[in-house]
């Protein structure tokens, strides 16, 4: 069966994610806020279409401590 997003595939968007910030991080010395949206965002969604509605309450819940 083809999923079109499993755990690896989340994986490795949110690694991408990652390497962005990393680097806008060394060059000039900040992360974008919208780089951080957008990281919330795909967690949130990745959670959600992984785990249901449960998987979004963890993410949430995940977020809400991490603000």
């Amino acid at each position: 069966m083809f999923d079109p997003l499993s755990n690896q595939s989340l994986m490795m968007i949110m690694l991408a994610l990652l390497a962005i910030a990393l680097l806008s991080d060394m060059r000039e010395r900040r992360i974008p806020n919208q780089l951080v949206i957008i990281g919330l965002l795909v967690g949130l969604a990745g959670h959600t279409w992984l785990a249901g509605f449960s998987g979004f309450t963890f993410a949430a819940l995940g977020a809400f401590v991490g603000l």
